[in-house]
């Protein structure tokens, strides 16, 4: 991920503070601040956001973090207590992880030009939201 926003500033010359890296989690984020302000990018001033913290905001180029199997959708989600509540009851979401979906959207749509997805090398631990990506006629 260093790489990719040093090549953004450096070889793109895309100004820092049009650079958003949005995570699924707060923690990932103040890591990230730091590892990018003291290693890669000394006077760049890069916003690290988590994925809920970025609703309403946008940026000219977006990052979008750890886009895994994990991730997107959420492993602990599928075994979230809340979920509990609603598995008696005739609430039935039309498709797979639609929260799920929903979450990633938001991820997505914070762009004005370009979002860069950041997967593993492993595709068998990529996002299925970023195989069905591909996979569209988009």
């Amino acid at each position: 991920m260093d790489t990719k926003v040093k090549y953004l500033i450096e070889r793109k010359h895309i100004d820092p503070s049009k650079i958003v890296v949005i995570s699924y989690t707060n923690k990932a984020t103040d890591e990230l601040e730091d590892r990018i302000k003291y290693k890669k990018c000394p006077n760049a001033y890069i916003e690290a956001i988590s994925i809920h913290k970025s609703k309403g905001l946008g940026a000219d180029q977006v990052i979008i973090l750890n886009v895994t199997n994990k991730n997107f959708p959420e492993e602990a989600r599928k075994t979230f207590w809340i979920k509990n509540l609603f598995d008696d009851h005739e609430f039935v979401e039309e498709f797979p992880d639609a929260e799920e979906r929903r979450v990633f959207y938001v991820a997505l749509t914070r762009t004005k030009k370009d979002v860069y997805l950041l997967t593993p090398r492993e595709k068998s631990k990529e996002s299925p939201f970023v195989r069905e990506l591909l996979e569209s006629e988009i």
